[in-house]
Parts: C-alpha cells; sequence; structure tokens
C-alpha cells in the first residue's frame, strides 16, 4: 500500500493541486466542459491575484485540520487498479458496519430540531439503495474504501464534515451552517435515479425535488434544496449525458459544490465520526479483481476489423480474442480521456497479430463489471465500434 501522510506541508500542497484543478488555474483542467478560469461568486472575474491567495489561504486551513490524511492514488497503467482494490479489500468490513452510523451521526450536527426532523425523514424515505450504493458507478474514483456496500453513505458523512470545515472557512452562521448540513445530507439521496436504477446523470436535481416534498422549515427546506439540485455544478449533466454545467453564483453552492468536490478526491481521506475501523475485512484484493469478461459485435466495419471479438479486462491487461487467436495487451495512457481507456501492445502467441496497427480503447467502468459499453478499434482513419456485454448464461 501506498504510504499515509499526515504531513502538514505535503496535504497543504495537494489540496493547493485540487483547488487549483477545480478553479482551472494555471490553464489546469477539472474535466468539466467550461473553458477557462473559474471564479467563485465573492471573487471578481479576472482577479487572479485574490483567486490565487484564496487558494493558498484555504489549502492551508484544509490542511491544519485534524482527521484529513493523504494516501496518493497511482495513476492508470502503474498499479492503480490493483491499488485500489486492496484499499477497498482491507476497508470492506468496517464500511459497511458503519457507513450508516456516519451517516447518523452527521445527521446529528443539525442544531435545529425541525430541520433535523425534516432530514431523518428524507434518510426514512430513501431508497435501500442509498445505504448500501458504492460511491461511484465505475469504482475508479474517490476514495477506495468507498467502492464497498456503503460507500455512498461514506462519502456523504464526509461531504458533511468536509462542509463542516468550509462552513468555518467561510464564516458561516448557525443557520445557514444548518441548511448546508441538510443539503449535504441528502445531496445523493437520488444518486440512482427515481425508481434507483445505478446511476442517475439528474440525480442532483431529483434530490432537490425529493427534499421539496419533505416536511420542514420553508427556508431551510429551499436552500437545502437548491444545495442538492446544483451540488454537481461544473459537472452537471442532462439525463442523455450532454452537458449542462453551472458555475455556483451564490455562497451557498459554492461551499456544497467544493465540499463534494474535495471529500471525492482519491488522494484524500476525511475521517467523519461515528466510524469503527475495527471491524475485520470481509473480502479480499482478489476477489475484487476478478477479470470481466464481454463479447460484442459491430455493423460499421470494414475489412480491415474482424467481425466480432470477446474480450477480457484483467486488471490492467486486456485480453482480446478474436477468430480463436488471442492477443493480450495493456493500458498505454494514464489517463481515462472521453470515458475510454487505451490499450496497446498486443501480442500473440502464435505469431499472428490481426490487431497489428490497430488502436482499441474500451470504456473505463467495463473494468468494474459493467452490463455493457463500448469497445474502438482503430486503424488509419477508419474505426470500428464493437458494443460489448457479458456472455449470457
Amino acid at each position: 500500500m501506498n504510504a499515509v501522510s499526515n504531513n502538514r506541508s505535503v496535504l497543504r500542497q495537494e489540496f493547493k493541486k485540487e483547488l487549483q484543478g477545480y478553479y482551472q488555474l494555471n490553464g489546469e483542467k477539472n474535466g468539466s466542459p467550461i473553458e477557462g478560469t473559474i471564479y467563485p461568486p465573492d471573487i471578481a472575474p479576472n482577479d487572479t491575484v485574490a483567486l490565487e491567495k484564496r487558494v493558498d489561504e484555504l489549502a492551508g486551513f484544509l490542511a491544519s485540520k485534524d482527521g484529513i490524511t493523504l494516501r496518493p492514488t497511482p495513476e492508470f497503467g502503474k498499479g492503480r487498479i490493483e491499488d485500489r482494490a486492496k484499499v477497498a479489500a482491507g476497508a470492506s468490513g468496517w464500511v459497511k458496519a458503519s457507513s450508516r452510523v456516519a451517516l447518523q451521526t452527521a445527521t446529528s450536527m443539525i442544531g435545529n430540531p425541525a430541520i433535523a426532523a425534516m432530514v431523518n425523514e428524507g434518510l426514512k424515505n430513501c431508497e435501500a439503495d442509498f445505504f448500501t450504493a458504492p460511491s461511484s458507478k465505475s469504482g475508479m474514483f474517490h476514495p477506495a474504501d468507498e467502492i464497498n456496500e456503503g460507500g455512498l453513505a461514506l462519502h456523504t458523512a464526509r461531504v458533511v464534515q468536509m462542509g463542516e470545515h468550509l462552513g468555518e472557512f467561510f464564516g458561516l452562521n448557525p443557520a445557514e451552517k444548518d441548511n448546508l448540513r441538510a443539503g449535504l445530507v441528502l445531496h445523493d439521496s437520488v444518486k440512482g435515479g427515481d425508481p434507483w436504477a445505478g446511476y442517475s446523470n439528474e440525480h442532483g436535481e431529483l434530490a432537490g425535488q425529493f427534499i421539496m416534498g419533505l416536511k420542514g422549515p420553508d427556508d431551510a427546506k429551499a436552500v437545502a434544496a437548491q444545495i442538492a439540485t446544483n451540488h454537481m455544478a461544473l459537472w452537471r449533466q442532462k439525463n442523455d449525458g450532454t452537458p449542462n454545467p453551472a458555475v455556483p453564483d451564490n455562497k451557498m453552492d459554492m461551499i456544497a459544490s467544493l465540499s463534494d468536490y474535495l471529500a471525492a478526491r482519491d488522494n484524500i481521506y476525511v475521517d467523519v465520526p461515528g466510524v469503527d475501523k475495527s471491524a475485520p475485512p470481509i473480502s479480499t484484493p482478489e476477489e475484487r479483481m476478478k477479470p470481466q469478461v464481454y463479447t460484442g459485435t459491430t455493423k460499421n466495419r470494414s475489412k480491415e476489423f474482424p467481425r466480432g471479438m470477446e474480450i477480457t479486462m484483467d486488471k490492467e491487461d486486456l485480453h482480446v480474442v478474436i477468430n480463436g487467436n488471442t492477443y493480450t495487451g495493456k493500458i498505454n495512457d494514464p489517463e481515462i480521456k472521453d470515458g475510454y481507456l487505451s490499450y496497446g501492445g498486443f501480442e500473440s502467441k502464435n505469431g499472428k497479430n490481426e490487431l497489428d496497427g490497430i488502436s482499441l480503447k474500451a470504456n473505463f467502468w467495463l473494468l468494474t463489471g459493467a452490463k455493457g459499453g463500448k469497445v474502438v478499434l482503430t486503424k488509419g482513419t477508419e474505426t470500428a465500434d464493437y458494443f460489448v456485454r457479458p456472455p449470457q448464461a
């Protein structure tokens, strides 16, 4: 496992890097469709000096807080997948046992009894999947311990805790803090959609609607619903997956978006109250790393490409079977681009190579046992799309 660091200066540099990415300072990109530097609502556009000062001060403030540790995650192609499996397996027992308790403890931070009752009503009416789902659909992002059953609840508790730190930094009053807590506890309450089906691009909006249907103080309910609706902010999407970004234009949305973003960094692990890490693991790294097999065909091929293929995604190797011949390649680009991982260096034991001169990319979530996805072969200017699914039993 990679070393865990509580060194304040190292942690400060990590927070500074992540904040520079969020705001796209100095040409950084954060994966959103927005171009250029992103300015928060309390800093004038193009006031780079003020934004850099904010980043530096906030990074130092967060690094000074107890209960935040840095555990660097390797890049793709350099042991990332195996490393995340080890972390997930090691935490599998305590995450399942403690995540719901951590979420309830986060809710207990709400001081206003009427707002607390509203949030508890919301938790009572959440789908059961909210308490058992992992925190991300692919398992490739967020802290690796959140890959487990209960990971989404643990992520939620971490977002609330990050909100506590940011609420202090930005000087929220007690009422604002309660409204923030309410919105953050329920921000992912409908992450799987309505009905729950794994993941919804519009889960923020659905959570906002869910909150507005609860019984509680109208003003608190409106703010909490707004926070939940807009928490995806720069990365918001429509239901069909097309971008629908919204730069936070008020203090509460700004803090909520930052809380969710920072608590979801895969290198940063936030301790939360209510967690007992003494529970032993209930899975092994080997169980988490079972190879995923898919088969598929293409409708748009030329003679350069095979009609169909079987692929096995085995850690950082990809095995491709074409016409009975097996080729093995490795991840050749440490970054995910447009939802794909690229593979190359395919070799066959029999000397023949039907993939010679062909590049391959595959949807990265196929690594984690998705129900289907796409593999793309490219040779020169020609491409062929293969829609692959697990073999029929």
